[in-house]
């Protein structure tokens, strides 16, 4: 009896032991995930200038939309989503989500603007909530609920203070805002659930005072993938890992003039540099995909594009030596969405393509019409009333 004791008593030492390994352990990996050193990606070199991205592009195809009323036309198509065999297009500047068919007929504007209990102010943005088949708008303060037919649902208050200009929806369980840094925490990522309750809260800042209205540059970025993060001035990207982590990824470098990451915070010596155009700096427009990294910079005095290859780590830029420049940056800039092909989604307005065709000294119309015969046709006889075009491409 004894030794059958002794036996259990080893047995129990040895459980023991073994699980508080286990607890050691696995805080220490995920600070190991967390904390590891992101790629770094060279944008400026003799190679990329070179290296012509349109020879990259494949399955072009673009889409003219139909049917808009007059009096919700579309100024500018900020974001797109394809979804349960509609299109979902966000216009910011005149804060209306149209709903498309797949064809590219107009259905309805989903939501109200107003003060009401079932409208919105503005629109900040919006997503969708796939697991829940519903559609969520932001507005400077709250979250509108409705569902894939824009019936309204619900809406949430978050708090007249953080003026969230972006979300994307992590899980089932969490949503990220990018919000105006807090005047009491100074965090710039608040993390709820469905219902408003606060989950967790990421990239917090030194003080809150500086970074209240510093929109050009860090923003976060997603599409209910995957959601990444930059800090204003900083041109390191993170993943945001529920339910409240900071994975960097990639850090960006443009030449010797790339703002310092260690200076980050130092936003009157960034505005300065940026006054006397001698920095260069990541916008707050990017799109990362499971094969491509695509990103708006700006270098002292241009503002370009750049694409990164994410399996071979070749980079590409709109700065291209040859004479396709206006080109790439007519059709390729940052995405606006993808499509349910993995397709990314941008768009063309007749304003934007009017001011292409008559800057270009004819070489941008001879540039398009060798790339795409039909597209150039069918931007040649667009007009007021037909003034939107939705292109879609992949990367090879």
């Amino acid at each position: 009896m004894h030794q059958f004791m002794k036996i259990i008593l080893g047995f129990l030492i040895l459980s023991l032991l073994t699980f508080s390994c286990k607890e050691k352990n696995e805080p220490q990996n995920k600070q190991e995930k967390i904390t590891k050193s992101p790629i770094e990606v060279n944008v400026i070199n003799q190679n990329t200038v070179k290296r012509n991205i349109l020879n990259q592009v494949r399955s072009f195809e673009f889409l003219a939309l139909k049917g808009i009323p007059v009096d919700k036309s579309i100024l500018k198509v900020n974001k797109a989503i394809e979804y349960n065999g509609k299109l979902l297009l966000l216009d910011k500047m005149r804060s209306n989500l149209h709903l498309f068919t797949l064809d590219g007929d107009f259905i309805k504007i989903i939501g109200v603007k107003g003060d009401g209990p079932e409208e919105f102010k503005s629109i900040k943005d919006f997503s969708v909530h796939k697991n829940r088949n519903e559609i969520i708008i932001i507005d400077h303060e709250s979250m509108l609920i409705y569902d894939l037919n824009g019936n309204f649902k619900n809406k949430v208050y978050l708090g007249s203070n953080l003026s969230p200009n972006s979300l994307s929806i992590l899980d089932d369980d969490h949503i990220a805002f990018n919000v105006r840094v807090d005047s009491n925490e100074y965090y710039k990522i608040l993390i709820t659930d469905i219902h408003g309750n606060v989950k967790g809260k990421a990239a917090k800042f030194p003080e809150a005072g500086k970074y209240l209205n510093f929109e050009f540059t860090g923003g976060m970025n997603g599409d209910g993938l995957d959601t990444y993060y930059n800090a204003p001035t900083s041109s390191l990207v993170y993943k945001i890992i529920p339910p409240a982590d900071l994975l960097p990824l990639y850090q960006l470098n443009f030449g010797t003039n790339t703002w310092p990451e260690n200076k980050k915070y130092y936003h009157q010596e960034f505005d300065k540099e940026i006054m006397n155009l001698n920095t260069s700096y990541l916008n707050h427009s990017y799109k990362i995909t499971t094969g491509w990294f695509i990103f708006s910079y700006t270098d002292k005095n241009r503002n370009l594009y750049g694409y990164y290859n994410i399996n071979n780590q070749q980079v590409y830029t709109s700065n291209n030596i040859n004479n396709s420049q206006r080109l790439i940056r007519f059709l390729l800039p940052v995405p606006i969405g993808l499509d349910s092909k993995n397709r990314f989604i941008n768009s063309i307005e007749f304003e934007t393509f009017l001011s292409f065709k008559r800057n270009g000294n004819g070489e941008f119309m001879k540039d398009l019409k060798n790339f795409n015969l039909d597209l150039f046709h069918e931007l040649d006889k667009m007009n007021y009333d037909n003034s939107i075009i939705l292109t879609f491409y992949q990367l090879k």
